[in-house]
This record gives C-alpha cells, sequence and structure tokens, in this order.
C-alpha cells in the first residue's frame, strides 16, 4: 500500500492516507478525484476507537492484567517513537524519511499481523506496570519515581491496580 500524509504543527494533527495495493480490486464507479473513500482516508485525532472484536462482541482488551485501554494518543506517541528509531531507505514515490519509516512499519506490522496467534499471546501486556493516565504498558519502569515516560505523568503505584501483580 503506498503511503502519504501530513501533519499540521498549530492542531498537532496528523492525517495519513492509504492507496490500497494493487492486487485489491477498487470499484471502477469510484470518482477518481477528490476525498479518498472513508476506508482509505483515516484521521489520527484523539478520538477512541470503538471497533468491536472479531467474533462480533463487545471489544475486549487485548492484556487481561491491565484493566486500561491504551488511549490512542499514548498509542501515536509510542508508534512515533518506535518509528523515530528506524533508519530505512527513502524509495520513490516516497517524499521523505519520515513516510519512508511509516511505510516500512505498516509493511512490519502486516508481517507481524500474519504470526501465530499461539506463539505470541504472552508478549501483549506481559510487564508489569500501566501507567493509569494513559494506558500504555511499558518495557521498562522506574519505581521510585513513577514517571510515565509516554505521558509524562507521576502516578502512585498504590493507585495502579496492574501493580500489585508484581
Amino acid at each position: 500500500a503506498a503511503v502519504s500524509g501530513t501533519f499540521t504543527q498549530q492542531t498537532r494533527r496528523v492525517v495519513l492516507r492509504l492507496q490500497p495495493p494493487k492486487s485489491i480490486k477498487v470499484k471502477k464507479d469510484l470518482p477518481g478525484r477528490g476525498t479518498p473513500a472513508r476506508q482509505q482516508h483515516e484521521d489520527l485525532s484523539d478520538g477512541e476507537s470503538s471497533r468491536s472484536s472479531a467474533s462480533g462482541g463487545p471489544p475486549v482488551l487485548a492484556s487481561a492484567r491491565h484493566p486500561l485501554e491504551t488511549n490512542k494518543h499514548a498509542r501515536k506517541v509510542s508508534a512515533l517513537s518506535l518509528v523515530s528509531t528506524w533508519n530505512v531507505k527513502v524509495r520513490k514515490p516516497t517524499c521523505c524519511g519520515y513516510h519512508a519509516c511509516v511505510g516500512d512499519a505498516m509493511a512490519t506490522f502486516t508481517e507481524l499481523r500474519n504470526y501465530k496467534c499461539e506463539k505470541m499471546r504472552d508478549l501483549v501486556g506481559s510487564h508489569d506496570w500501566q501507567c493509569p493516565g494513559c494506558g500504555i504498558i511499558p518495557q521498562d519502569h522506574d519505581e521510585e519515581d513513577n514517571l510515565c515516560d509516554n505521558c509524562l505523568s507521576r502516578q502512585d503505584a498504590k493507585a495502579n491496580p496492574s501493580a500489585s501483580a508484581r
């Protein structure tokens, strides 16, 4: 899939546009110009997701050990932090290194999606602490200062239900 996007500093808003791979058939009766169809245009604003589980029932959290859903802003910050550590080739028609990294991240996540559940299930939420402010589950957490590296809020370990699992 081709990726393009914009970042507006004033509104701190990122918009990614996804062009489906050539192997996906797109209806011919769609207009060739204008705003892409909703499935091709993803607004990454701070609105929360309300996706249902694959079984069609109400959504469930990936980690039963941790009570909070990681909020959308925290997921974006975490993803941008990950992408900022990569150095990848910028291939045409990609406009810049940032979008090349995001495109490679999307390709990597597509590969990861194909891994067998049985082998990867324990990876999700396997760390002890979860930030009560943003819901992130960090790999490394300094118990002395209880400062969340993602949202920079200081949280009391007593107020964190998942901290008692240690």
